[in-house]
């Protein structure tokens, strides 16, 4: 059985999707277990949310050992090169916006430490990213204002200007695994050389190449336009969601799942729909957040689509940054892009990346 693995920790919005989606899981020389949403068991989930749902007091190296052993077994690893799984939230950590990341670094290494282990972490120029992580916020619910998100004390989102700061996780990451398990690439690489990037990558796990389809070249996520994110903010106001927990527009889904809770745990709806008594595995609140995830789901995929189709693809009606914020990030990560640039041996600077040259 191979005892290589690689981990791709994201960040979010770096193309990982894609590398998911059209490269991870198509290469034949890769026993891809799947990503946190789209896991091919409950017990991958698991093993993957254990890393940063757990508090340190709950988190058991001794489980996690186990399940992935379990998983294993549960798979074909004949003729496979190398083990792959995938997951933003290991470099977002349990908030999304990387308010606690570097201790899922020791959890990783302790977990697979008898395993060749790689990791795989891709980064985006700082201004662009908080812009696409500002649009996924808003597909995922969110309400605030990309100001409010980021300078309010009250909101989640104040840890976004410490997330992209990313030369602090990646020289931890580089500490503990070693400089030469430790593969970086940028966004801006793939957008410009898909194939190139995919070839230095696969270079670095050891794998031959991978002849990419036309429609595993397409793009996969296209953020959302100023008339889009209006548009889903305004939406948003009206659904109970991790992003909208307390809204001051009372939100219609707690409604709508109270009478929905009441009539699948009714006797003779459930005599006549047996399937009903699957809701027993949901508590009241899992339940609530199922029916809020089904609801704001199908309403928000047409505002998205129709949003990429007309508005998103023309730059005219891109959201933009307040020149002060664009100021104050160019000042707060110039330094620590500049040590990247030297940790990576990359010119970020021909990137559009802002450094102290």
């Amino acid at each position: 059985m191979t005892k290589k693995l690689f981990l791709h920790i994201g960040y979010h919005k770096t193309a990982t999707t894609w590398l998911q989606d059209k490269v991870f899981s198509c290469h034949e020389q890769v026993i891809f277990l799947g990503k946190y949403n789209a896991c091919k068991s409950e017990k991958i989930f698991r093993l993957l949310s254990n890393f940063y749902k757990h508090s340190d007091t709950k988190f058991s190296v001794k489980e996690n050992k186990s399940l992935f052993e379990e998983i294993l077994k549960e798979n074909n690893l004949e003729g496979k090169k190398i083990i792959g799984l995938s997951d933003e939230g290991l470099s977002g950590g349990l908030d999304w916006f990387g308010g606690s990341t570097h201790n899922i670094v020791q959890r990783i290494r302790d977990t697979f430490d008898e395993y060749d282990v790689k990791i795989i972490i891709g980064i985006r120029e700082q201004k662009e990213m908080l812009l696409s992580l500002y649009s996924e916020y808003v597909k995922r619910g969110g309400t605030c204002s990309l100001e409010r998100l980021i300078f309010s004390p009250y909101s989640e989102g104040r840890f976004l200007f410490d997330k992209l700061e990313y030369f602090s996780l990646l020289s931890k990451y580089i500490h503990m695994f070693g400089k030469e398990n430790v593969f970086c690439y940028l966004f801006e690489e793939i957008s410009q050389d898909k194939i190139f990037t995919l070839n230095k990558l696969f270079e670095f796990l050891d794998l031959g190449n991978l002849t990419l389809t036309k429609e595993q070249n397409s793009r996969v996520n296209i953020k959302l336009s100023n008339v889009g994110l209006v548009s889903l903010r305004f939406m948003n106001h009206f659904f109970f969601s991790i992003n909208n927990n307390n809204s001051y527009i009372p939100p219609v889904t707690p409604i709508l799942s109270f009478f929905s809770w009441i009539l699948v745990k009714s006797s003779p709806l459930r005599f006549l729909f047996p399937f009903l008594k699957k809701a027993d595995k949901y508590s009241y609140y899992s339940f609530e957040q199922l029916v809020n995830n089904k609801i704001s789901s199908a309403l928000a995929a047409p505002i998205i689509f129709l949003d990429s189709k007309l508005f998103a693809r023309f730059v005219f009606f891109s959201k933009k940054l307040p020149k002060k914020l664009e100021k104050n990030l160019e000042e707060k990560y110039k330094s620590s892009n500049s040590h990247i640039e030297a940790l990576i041996n990359k010119d970020l600077s021909s990137y559009g990346y802002i450094t102290e040259k």
